[in-house]
């Protein structure tokens, strides 16, 4: 196990292969990749991570078979783009977030972590009635 692998707070990435390129800051995680951290869970077939001149993470972008588990709410998707910075989280290629039966999908979904703003381009929505929720808003709106 990697140092701080067992501290609970720790993100911990997993994966095939890692390739470093340190001319470029970037570290490209290949095959089976697995993210698991306190607040999510991401697999998917790539993860991408641009760092900055002080080292801390930009960007991270997972490609491919894109699976998100955030507690009761998950999303799949073929990319999703995360810049620390500004909390935006884009996804693309057939996105789609789920709880229990109720779901939201587009062409693109655009979340504004830091504004608590959700933008869905060609969306479409499932509600279940009788389901137990707070309906759409309980599949997008993060705890």
């Amino acid at each position: 196990e990697p140092a701080g692998a067992a501290d609970t707070n720790a993100t911990v990435i997993r994966a095939r292969r890692l390739e470093f390129d340190y001319a470029r800051r970037t570290a490209v995680f290949e095959g089976d990749v697995v993210v698991t951290d306190p607040q999510v869970r991401i697999e998917s077939d790539t993860l991408t991570v641009v760092f900055s001149a002080e080292n801390e993470p930009e960007t991270l972008t997972a490609a491919g078979n894109v699976r998100i588990q955030q507690t009761e709410r998950r999303a799949t998707c073929e990319r999703a783009v995360y810049t620390v910075r500004s909390g935006l989280l884009v996804l693309t290629g057939e996105p789609r977030m789920m709880r229990g039966n109720e779901s939201i999908a587009g062409t693109r979904i655009v979340f504004r972590r830091d504004e608590d703003k959700l933008t869905v381009d060609n969306a479409r929505v499932q509600l279940v009635p009788g389901q137990r929720s707070g309906g759409w808003q309980d599949v997008v709106k993060p705890r």
